[in-house]
């Protein structure tokens, strides 16, 4: 059985700015590559977590390599280090390294996924939306802006898609499953009001250039994104899903969207349920990419 907590390469640093720029690789041992890459971006508010949290995902991180997936997973600055566009540069610079570093991990460039869930999928859906546009999160400290770093797929689970409508989307719906209550996002002590640096409704400016779904309309590619949320999410409201799905597709790029019923925020049944359906949407944009090169 895989071992996630023993990634084939450990700790390289792709930064020098901070410790948490840094991340791990997991090379399947049963295939030959050069490997398609899955860029495993986890989650925790933007202030929790690191490259080596797994608790979630670990069951996804054994089925993709057996399936003859590369995995590179990322650390990046959290909000209590450096606030935001910090942990987004972090990201962009990791995945820039990774391209100029693939012939020496057998890794295919043409190939690459991002994967997250919750603050992962908005890094994530950043990703994928700005890849070579010229923006903020072009760090030259970190490494070469000038490096590729496009994206062929991107996975976006229960992520949150634009921080000030939030609170507002909770108060249309509230699940009723929240018994508790919910995430207030809108307050000082929110995490998205701590990446931002103030409260989120007053920081509506760099609220804005923090948003995936700012990206979508301007963006100049998109790539295929699968989506995955459940309807009673009482930490992200499934609708930062909905309206992101919305813009994607508006642009004409394929997209899957799978909503859970009576599912919350996180949990197994993601894993359990989604993972085999996206190594399934994978591998067919895969077969439709190969089938564009021969014509």
């Amino acid at each position: 059985m895989f071992n996630v907590q023993t990634p084939t390469f450990s700790d390289i640093p792709y930064g020098n700015l901070s410790e948490r720029q840094k991340l791990d690789i997991y090379i399947p041992s049963t295939h030959e590559g050069p490997f398609p890459l899955i860029i495993n971006i986890h989650g925790g508010a933007f202030m929790m977590g690191s490259k080596d949290s797994h608790e979630n995902d670990c069951a996804s991180f054994e089925t993709l390599l057996e399936n003859g997936y590369a995995i590179a997973s990322v650390g990046y600055r959290l909000s209590g280090e450096k606030i935001f566009p910090a942990c987004v540069s972090d990201c962009k610079g990791a995945i820039r390294w990774l391209k100029a570093n693939s012939d020496f991990y057998n890794l295919d460039p043409e190939r690459f996924i991002v994967w997250g869930r919750s603050a992962g999928g908005h890094l994530a859906a950043l990703m994928a939306l700005t890849q070579n546009d010229p923006s903020i999160f072009d760090d030259p400290s970190i490494f070469d802006v000038k490096t590729d770093s496009s994206i062929f797929a991107a996975v976006d689970w229960y992520g949150p898609s634009d921080f000030s409508l939030m609170d507002e989307q909770f108060r249309e719906i509230t699940p009723e499953a929240c018994v508790n209550g919910v995430q207030n996002h809108d307050s000082p002590e929110s995490p998205e009001s701590k990446l931002l640096g103030g409260p989120v409704q007053e920081k509506l400016e760099l609220n804005q250039l923090a948003n995936p779904v700012s990206y979508a309309a301007s963006a100049s590619s998109v790539p295929p994104f699968f989506f995955g949320v459940g309807d009673s999410d009482c930490l992200v409201p499934h609708q930062q899903t909905l309206i992101l799905h919305e813009a994607v597709s508006a642009r004409g790029a394929a997209t899957e969207l799978h909503v859970l019923e009576g599912v919350g925020h996180a949990g197994s049944i993601f894993e359990e349920v989604l993972t085999p359906k996206v190594i399934a949407w994978l591998r067919q944009l895969e077969v439709e990419q190969e089938g564009k090169l021969e014509k």
